[in-house]
């Protein structure tokens, strides 16, 4: 027994296409593909322009020269650098075979001549199909077919031109002649640019995400430190008469109140060994980012997107993870995406990153959690002091009915119990503290007048003179003096306007059932349209715990 050996006819011409269509599924992926390239050569702007049946893009990377152009033909054999270099499979130049008749490449490298590379992929699907349906007519046998070295010496051409053509150093891929399948597809701009957003390493958008600087210059700093590069490209898309630089999807709007609070920063690293960072920035309000692409973490190797936004739920709470924008950036160089670029490719590194990001996580579930007591906190302060206001109010009103002054000191007990302890839990924000002893303070001096009150009202069979009380002045200064944060309550407009908010999937039949017991059940717990939402927005919360 012995190896075989082997020779060009044992890999066949389709292979190309069979590659092709596995790896790149979504027809955009040919965009990125190719701007990964650019990103890979040092390109710092690139530019993408789509008319008509036409795909350009342009970069101003180092470009090449005809050998290492040249090389860029060959199939799963790559000079690039697998841990710096994304694009690093040496298929990334075949990823357009199925959408155009033609791939033409134009490069110039520094004191180089502009070279060419003409890829006739129309001649080599029609020759496969060609092939195919000879075999199934029994036409030819397995022996017979094309192999792969064969179909690329008749369809590939590579050459030199003039400076004209192309004067700038860098790379011009050209798409000619879009299959008409897809020409659709790439003149949508709004599809288009929000894919891109996605999964190229775009700059933030400086002007309308008040956080871009502070996060672009924070991870950069922690990737100096470590002696990494946070590398980051200017695109500019042009579709039709279309046109926009690119930036990172992020923007305040995103968030309720078009506000968020300061972004969180995690570290991903061993005691010797940096794996990138984490950043995520908190909504502003209990609630889920409304935008459903973009709540959530992505992971992003050297800024290109690695799965889907759903890719690390698993490691924060369901109701905190959809309460977050942000990222995980991977630029350790010993991490490497695999084929399709949906996850890592299987190493021990892999299953170390994994539980760093695990535990880097939990700072982000510290920070959720904080939040959602400090709000909660915020809500209730502010309700009790406006139901303090009200008894002390009303004080007066009531001064000679002992049932309804017996119903204050419970409530007025309510209040103080329930703000104690938020207090004693450390539950409450700390600008805010006093507010809450205000409140404790107000509610015994108000308890203890309408106890004066009730006793003297008790003495009536000694025929004592009741003389009317008043409230206490200090109280209601005392009160007024406690500044309310306005926290927004989303009111629904019923039990299942509210489940739909959390994303709650429910049939027709689910929702009629939904329907009937908001009308019978929760509806007659209220007794006007003000505390049913309070009943709404405290299932809201409940609901959330769950999660």
């Amino acid at each position: 027994m012995g190896n075989i050996k082997a020779t060009r006819y044992d890999i066949g011409a389709e292979v190309l296409s069979i590659l092709t269509r596995g790896m790149y599924p979504d027809p955009k992926d040919a965009l990125r593909e190719y701007v990964q390239n650019g990103v890979d050569a040092g390109a710092k702007s690139i530019q993408i322009r789509i008319r008509k049946n036409t795909i350009s893009i342009d970069d101003d990377g180092i470009g090449m020269d005809q050998t290492t152009l040249r090389k860029a033909a060959r199939v799963g054999v790559s000079d690039k650098n697998p841990g710096k270099d994304v694009g690093f499979m040496g298929i990334g130049i075949y990823s357009s075979f199925h959408l155009c008749e033609e791939l033409t490449i134009y490069s110039k490298k520094e004191n180089n001549s502009v070279c060419y590379l003409v890829m006739d992929f129309i001649g080599m699907r029609n020759l496969l199909d060609d092939q195919k349906l000879k075999r199934a007519n029994h036409e030819i046998n397995s022996d017979e077919l094309l192999d792969l070295q064969s179909l690329l010496e008749k369809f590939v051409v590579v050459g030199e031109t003039t400076d004209d053509e192309y004067p700038n150093i860098g790379t011009r891929i050209e798409l000619k002649g879009l299959n008409t399948e897809f020409i659709n597809e790439f003149s949508d701009f709004k599809i288009l640019s929000n894919y891109l957003r996605e999964v190229i390493p775009l700059e933030f958008n400086k002007i309308n995400f008040k956080h871009a600087n502070v996060i672009e210059e924070k991870i950069t700093q922690i990737c100096l430190n470590h002696n990494a590069k946070f590398e980051l490209v200017k695109l500019f898309l042009q579709v039709n008469n279309e046109s926009e630089w690119l930036f990172r999807p992020y923007t305040d709007i995103e968030f309720n109140n078009n506000s968020s609070y300061e972004p969180v920063f995690v570290e991903l690293k061993t005691k010797d060994h940096f794996f990138g960072v984490i950043w995520g920035c908190l909504n502003s309000t209990r609630n889920k980012i409304s935008n459903k692409d973009l709540r959530g973490f992505l992971v992003k190797k050297q800024g290109f997107a690695i799965g889907d936004r759903q890719k690390l739920s698993q490691f924060l709470r369901p109701v905190y993870y959809d309460r977050y924008i942000g990222e995980v950036i991977i630029v350790d160089p010993k991490i490497l995406p695999n084929a399709a670029r949906n996850d890592f490719a299987y190493s021990n590194l892999r299953t170390i990153l994994y539980d760093q990001i695990s535990k880097g996580f939990e700072k982000f579930n510290l920070k959720a959690h904080e939040v959602q007591e400090y709000t909660l906190g915020d809500e209730q302060i502010d309700d009790a002091t406006i139901k303090l206001n009200s008894i002390n109010d009303k004080f007066t009103l009531y001064s000679k009915d002992a049932n309804r002054l017996i119903d204050s000191v419970v409530e007025i007990r309510a209040v103080y119990k329930l703000i104690s302890d938020r207090l004693e839990r450390g539950s409450i924000r700390p600008e805010r503290i006093k507010d809450a002893e205000k409140i404790k303070s107000a509610a015994k001096e108000i308890e203890c007048a309408i106890e004066g009150t009730i006793k003297s009202l008790t003495e009536q069979s000694k025929k004592i003179t009741i003389k009317q009380k008043q409230a206490p002045q200090n109280v209601s200064v005392k009160l007024a003096s406690i500044g309310t944060f306005q926290v927004k309550k989303i009111e629904f407009n019923n039990l299942l306007s509210l489940l739909e908010s959390l994303d709650i999937l429910l049939s027709e039949d689910v929702k009629s059932i939904v329907s009937i017991i908001d009308e019978r059940v929760v509806q007659s717990l209220a007794e006007n349209e003000k505390q049913y939402f309070e009943i709404l927005n405290e299932l809201k919360d409940e609901f959330e715990k769950l999660n």
